[in-house]
């Protein structure tokens, strides 16, 4: 029934990875023969004709060299966990292919021709996550069973929070403890497209350190060089390669044949390879290296088991050079206490001198500062009192000039009415100078009009004096009442021209 639930949860996984991530396929349009392996990687390594992978490669690295572990780091991407190489010759043997492991040779790479960001197997649980470099003719499906047998050594394990740190070797505590951590994990099952294992999520790398994950978007190179990472892009070389005829002449143009065969696969417990069938004599071969390999691991234990009471004899003098390294650390740390507060209360001191000092200066900078803005006050007042003295001036030299104005406007004023009071009198005179001519001509022209009418009366009386004598006698009564008249128009005749005189 368990075994029944957990294929269910395994169906489950997969179906849900096949729906969630892209399909990882190599770059697109460039397309390469296995024969680019030997010719770029030649360089780098050593090239081994082994009677069982083929052609396999040996990199010209120290002996302290693992796969997936030196020089380089995780990065998270659209297709899962990828492992940026720092080699020049990382693009192709942690992206094709697999790694074993030889006494003889060391880590050896087995060319492939699919792509994946790593091909390794996950562990995760008491706050550390695992790997190891899976192994060759190994499918995934194998690679989730209870037969599949990785090295306890070739495992590593890393605390959660420092998964994705590029200095990621810093915190890891070596392969001693690794079966401690084996014991305590468990196999991530979580596979893209039944391809490959996917390894730890960014939402559980979340959600079990606090920390965000950056997921960087592979971009493709066009040729064969080391992986780099700018901004938020990892650029790498990865061609589609293809496997070629089998008749062909691919081959290294220089390689060594292995004196032995390299490691087969037949740390699979069971036996079985994928994709063979071995026979009878396969099968007894197979079993007795099967039985040599547990006696060997069983050798291995026990060895282990004596070196881990070793160790902890070890461990214990240890402990108890510890703990006398202990007591004299705790000795010299209270003698460097000691020393620490002779230094500090010296510090102190100094510091006390150095803040009397600071205050002091503080002090004459305030004072100086004071001074400086008593002298820019009374500045100021020296300049606002020329200003108010200025104003003044203003001031006055406006009002004098108003006074100016005004006196110039009352003397232009005041000759303006003396040049109209002499204009009217002139006009007045000249006006009465006119009436008194006119006055003067009237009165001669009346005196004139007079002596000429005086005249023409005289002139009328004589004439009627004249006319008086020339008439007959029995006229003569009337004569002296005619006479009458005219004297008294002569008398009022000289009256009138008394009058007029």
């Amino acid at each position: 029934m368990k075994r029944f639930i957990t294929g269910i949860a395994t169906m489950i996984l997969f179906a849900s990875a096949m729906l969630t991530t892209p399909k990882a396929n190599a770059q697109p349009g460039v397309y390469v023969s296995i024969q680019t392996f030997y010719d770029e990687l030649s360089p780098y390594g050593q090239w081994i004709e082994d009677p069982s992978y083929g052609y396999v490669w040996c990199p010209s690295v120290g002996r302290d060299f693992r796969p997936y572990y030196t020089r380089g780091h995780w990065a998270m991407t659209e297709y899962g966990n990828t492992w940026v190489s720092d080699y020049d010759w990382g693009w192709a043997p942690f992206h094709y292919g697999r790694w074993t492991y030889d006494d003889y040779y060391g880590w050896i790479w087995i060319p492939d021709t699919e792509w994946g960001p790593a091909w390794v197997t996950w562990r995760d649980g008491g706050g550390y996550y695992g790997w190891a470099p899976m192994r060759p003719r190994v499918s995934i499906s194998i690679a989730f069973g209870p037969n599949y047998y990785v090295p306890n050594t070739w495992w590593t394990f890393i605390p959660c929070r420092y998964m994705y740190n590029p200095h990621f070797h810093n915190y890891w505590r070596g392969t001693s403890y690794n079966t401690t951590i084996i014991n305590n994990t468990t196999i991530i099952n979580n596979t893209y497209r039944n391809t490959y294992v996917y390894g730890p999520r960014s939402s559980e790398f979340t959600g079990r350190t606090g920390q965000r994950v950056n997921v960087y978007n592979i971009r493709n190179n066009n040729r064969p060089e080391r992986t780099i990472v700018r901004g938020n892009e990892l650029r790498m070389y990865r061609p589609e390669v293809t496997q070629g005829p089998r008749n062909s002449n691919m081959r290294p143009e220089h390689f060594e044949r292995a004196t032995r065969a390299i490691d087969n696969g037949t740390n699979m417990r069971n036996g079985g390879v994928e994709g063979q069938t071995p026979g009878r004599n396969d099968n007894r071969q197979r079993e007795e290296q099967q039985r040599q390999i547990q006696e060997r691991d069983r050798q291995q234990d026990n060895q282990r088991l004596e070196m881990d009471r070793q160790r902890q004899m070890q461990d214990r003098d240890r402990q108890q050079q510890d703990a006398q390294r202990q007591q004299m650390d705790r000795q010299r740390q209270m003698q460097e206490q000691q020393r620490q507060q002779d230094v500090q209360r010296q510090q102190m001191d100094r510091q006390r001198q150095m803040n009397e000092q600071q205050q002091i200066e503080q002090r004459r900078q305030e004072q100086w500062n004071r001074q400086q803005q008593e002298q820019q006050r009374q500045q100021q007042d020296m300049q606002r009192q020329q200003q108010m003295e200025q104003r003044r001036q203003m001031d006055m030299q406006r009002q004098q000039q108003q006074e100016q104005q005004r006196q110039m406007q009352d003397q232009q004023r005041q000759q303006q009415m003396q040049q109209q009071r002499q204009m009217q009198e002139q006009q007045r005179q000249q006006q009465m100078q006119q009436q008194r001519q006119m006055q003067e001509q009237q009165r001669q022209q009346q005196w004139e009009q007079q002596r000429q009418q005086q005249q023409q009366m005289q002139r009328q009386e004589q004439r009627q004096e004249q006319r008086n004598y020339d008439r007959p006698a029995p006229q003569q009564r009337e004569a002296p009442q005619q006479r009458e008249a005219p004297q008294q128009r002569n008398d009022n005749g000289s009256r009138d021209r008394g009058r007029f005189r």
